[in-house]
Formats: C-alpha cells, sequence, structure tokens
C-alpha cells in the first residue's frame, strides 16, 4: 500500500511539469526517462547503488528504486497534456501557483488515469518477488509473493525427486492443495480491487493515448 501511493504520487508530481509546455526543459527530462526504457546500467551498478544509499535488507529498497515506471510516467504526462489549457490559465490569473493547480484543478479532474496508475502499481508491486529476493537478505522482511514462490519451489524440487509411489498418493495431493491454496490467497486482494477501478481503466487508457 505504501509503495504504491509512493509510486502514484510521484508519477504525477513527475509528469505534470513534463505536461506543461512553459517548462522549458520538459524535452531534455522527457528524453532522460524515454532513454532508460531502452539502457540499463544492470543489475551489479543497480545492487551497488542501492546497498551505497544504505537501503539494502530494508523495506524501502523495495519502494525507492521503483518509484516511477517511465511508461506509466509517459501515459500520466500524456492524460495531463489533453486537458485544456485554458484552465490553467484561468487559475493563473487568480494568483494560483503551479502546485495549487495540481492539487485543486488537475488532480480531481485526473480520477481515470490515477485509478489507472494505482492499479497498475498495485499489481507489479503485489506480485513482485525478485526485488525482494536481490535486495532484501532478512527472510522476516520478505513479501508474500516470496514465500510463495519458494513454496511452489520446494514443491516442484519434492515432486522431481520423488516418484507417485514414493511420495504417496495423500502426500502429493496435500502438496498440491497447498500450492494450490497459496495461489489463490495471493490473488485475493487484487480481485477484491479490481471491480472499483474497472470503471476507470478503459476509460483511461483511452484518454492516455490519444496524445503521443
Amino acid at each position: 500500500m505504501v509503495a504504491t501511493i509512493a509510486n502514484v504520487v510521484f508519477t504525477i508530481l513527475g509528469a505534470y511539469p513534463l505536461a506543461r509546455p512553459r517548462f522549458f526543459a520538459r524535452k531534455f527530462f522527457m528524453a532522460v526517462f524515454v532513454f532508460t526504457m531502452f539502457f540499463w546500467g544492470g543489475l551489479v551498478p543497480f545492487f551497488v547503488i542501492v546497498n551505497k544509499l544504505g537501503l539494502y535488507n530494508t523495506r524501502w529498497a523495495l519502494v525507492a528504486p521503483y518509484l516511477i515506471e517511465t511508461w506509466n510516467l509517459v501515459i500520466c504526462r500524456t492524460f495531463f497534456q489533453g486537458m485544456p489549457e485554458e484552465l490553467y490559465e484561468s487559475a493563473k490569473i487568480d494568483g494560483a501557483n503551479e502546485l495549487r493547480i495540481l492539487w485543486k484543478i488537475t488532480t480531481p479532474l485526473s480520477k481515470q488515469i490515477i485509478a489507472i496508475l494505482a492499479l497498475f502499481y498495485g499489481i507489479s508491486n503485489w506480485n513482485g518477488w525478485f526485488g525482494a529476493v536481490l535486495l532484501i537478505a532478512n527472510s522476516k522482511l520478505h513479501p508474500l509473493q516470496v514465500y510463495l514462490r519458494n513454496v511452489l519451489l520446494a514443491g516442484s524440487s519434492a515432486e522431481a525427486m520423488m516418484s507417485w509411489a514414493q511420495m504417496g498418493r495423500a502426500a502429493l495431493l496435500s502438496t498440491l492443495q497447498l500450492k494450490y491454496a497459496l495461489i489463490v490467497i495471493a490473488s485475493v486482494p487484487i480481485i477484491l480491487v479490481y471491480p472499483f477501478v474497472q470503471r476507470y481503466f478503459e476509460k483511461g487508457v483511452l484518454l492516455g493515448s490519444l496524445k503521443g
């Protein structure tokens, strides 16, 4: 929950200035963000940076390095660009600064894209396990998906090493039931949340793709 909220907030804060035509450096920063979609420094430099920042083996290692997903930033920026410029000009005449415009005008009119971002980031954070395995050594801090992965791998290894006769019918069925039960439990939160954002999903994606 904390990670998803942070993702949405920082994505909006990053997308808003990039959508404003008067921001002189918006093309430069947009090029920098897009560059990261195609080129990456690699796993080792990423690990070293996280370690140097003191985030290794903390829950913040799963939040800070993944604050903004570039593709979501592009969609959010495109959505903001589709808003009428007259709204911003009217607010400027009334003396509102950019932060007030973002909070009082842009955000209330952006429910669709906020729902999309929350859904995308929520699913990504809930299903993510690789970052936890890489950046968190303390098993007590691991998210549910890491435990699910370990159980599935352990069950698969046991099944591969032992035949049906060796394990016994009851033992094999018990292992399979445990695996399927964990999969269902891990899917429940997303299933419960999705109906509340479904009505925004299609409209938000379409609105976010009107401009390049």
